[in-house]
């Protein structure tokens, strides 16, 4: 499976869509969890992902393209290029992971009105094999979804475009979990700190209820009923008269950028930014997410710390040094613990979810060797800071390498490799204490105790 998929960026004055053959929409390829990754097996979910640019369906969700006091009268050129710039995010983001989402707008008049260049927009999304739908005007959303597709399908709005990759997997893969279990109908939806996030997980089966007449103001409760993680029902009468229960799940994808909105201060280029790297209270979510036992999460949350306090101290020392970014890292340095070469396969993981600023950070945190003409980044302080920790405890250098050294007692070459690793180690700790002016164990004692 590609890691990455990009939407091409060419154009070709001589094509014609209308020599585009007329077929139905084809459901998207079936996303699955690689093997290689710390997951116990593979988790598959079939499923179409569906992006709306519709203004009348967005409201009736709750989440208008802008807020109704921002709402211009005449819409700019650089509001139309924002929003496009956002259906290709999506679009991209969704194509990284083997699904093929539609654009749904809305019909004619109504996408007319809201953008006037609707035929610069709908030639750009022709032009980037985007496949487009405009809405019927007589037709109920969930109608018009029904008819387009057969499978499950993730509904997300294009007024919130800042979803990471890894919050889309740890939702995938939190969706998949909950369809393994249960065939009646299933809303799931991701929730972060700073509340509801998107895209919606609607099951086929539920995809038929809200379709049905009698459902009436169904999604309204269904988006009201799903306040924070866990799962709570919803009795929904069917088209018989009879009660059907509805699941509705929040799952937490640790990505609290899924609840930001299109007119929020924050650019694309933070995004993008953001988007390779977590804050720390959302990589410590990733590791309950990956179910990692309250002894590594322990353990981790003290590396934290420990990197965060002596990126703090470098800072001082006039250094430019993240030390958010050194204490997320830190976090997760040992996310793969128990597989074999467990920082290099934590490291290729966080590559796949997109982290690629956190991967670079913790990948060698097992041994480490620094030339004397490269500085020091987070990725020195990250494997420092896990020298000096054992389990959630500060210990010296020479106490955490003399503890390995003892239970590898009666294995020449394992001593041998751990009094090399032990050398690494002082010599970057004594560079450290250079260049901070302080001894980076005694920081590393102060930030535990």
């Amino acid at each position: 499976m590609a890691f990455w998929s990009s939407i091409a960026q060419h154009e070709n004055p001589s094509f014609d869509p209308a020599s585009l053959p007329r077929q139905p929409f084809l459901r998207s390829r079936q996303y699955r969890l690689s093997d290689h990754f710390p997951w116990k097996e593979s988790l598959h979910l079939s499923c179409t992902p569906v992006l709306l640019a519709a203004p009348a369906l967005l409201a009736r969700l709750g989440t208008p393209l802008q807020p109704p006091q921002q709402f211009p009268k005449t819409p700019t050129r650089g509001e139309d290029l924002s929003l496009f710039a956002g259906i290709r995010r999506l679009v991209a983001l969704y194509r990284g992971l083997g699904l093929e989402p539609l654009v749904l707008a809305g019909h004619g008049q109504e996408f007319a009105r809201c953008n006037p260049y609707t035929e610069d927009f709908a030639w750009q999304l022709c032009c980037e094999g985007i496949r487009l739908c405009l809405a019927n005007p007589q037709e109920s959303l969930w109608n018009t979804l029904k008819k387009l597709t057969a499978s499950s399908i993730i509904l997300h709005p294009v007024s919130y475009p800042f979803l990471r990759r890894s919050g889309l997997v740890l939702f995938l893969n939190g969706c998949a979990e909950e369809v393994r279990h249960r065939t009646d109908p299933l809303a799931c939806r991701p929730w972060s700190a700073s509340g509801a996030g998107w895209p919606l997980f609607l099951n086929q089966a539920l995809l038929n209820l809200l379709a049905d007449p009698s459902a009436g103001d169904l999604e309204h409760r269904l988006l009201c009923q799903i306040q924070g993680t866990g799962r709570s029902s919803l009795s929904v009468p069917d088209a018989s008269g009879r009660e059907e229960s509805v699941c509705c799940a929040g799952l937490d994808a640790a990505d609290d950028l899924c609840c930001v909105h299109l007119t929020d201060p924050l650019t694309f280029s933070q995004a993008e930014q953001a988007g390779s790297r977590l804050t720390p209270g959302e990589a410590q979510r990733l590791l309950r997410s990956v179910h990692v036992p309250e002894r590594g999460i322990a353990h981790a949350t003290a590396v934290g710390h420990v990197a965060r306090a002596l990126a703090q101290r470098a800072r001082l020392r006039g250094k430019k040094l993240d030390a958010e970014l050194a204490c997320a890292a830190g976090y997760v340095h040992d996310i793969a613990k128990g597989f074999h070469r467990h920082e290099l396969i934590g490291s290729l993981w966080l590559n796949y979810l997109g982290l690629g600023q956190m991967a670079h950070c913790m990948k060698d945190h097992r041994d480490l060797v620094l030339a004397d003409s490269k500085p020091v980044t987070e990725r020195e302080l990250v494997y420092l800071a896990d020298k000096y920790c054992y389990g959630p405890r500060h210990v010296p250098l020479e106490q955490r390498f003399g503890q390995k050294m003892a239970l590898f007692a009666s294995n020449p070459h394992a001593v041998a490799g751990i009094q090399k690793r032990l050398r690494h180690a002082r010599e970057l700790e004594a560079r450290l204490t250079r260049e901070l002016g302080e001894s980076p164990d005694r920081i590393a004692f102060n930030a535990l105790k």
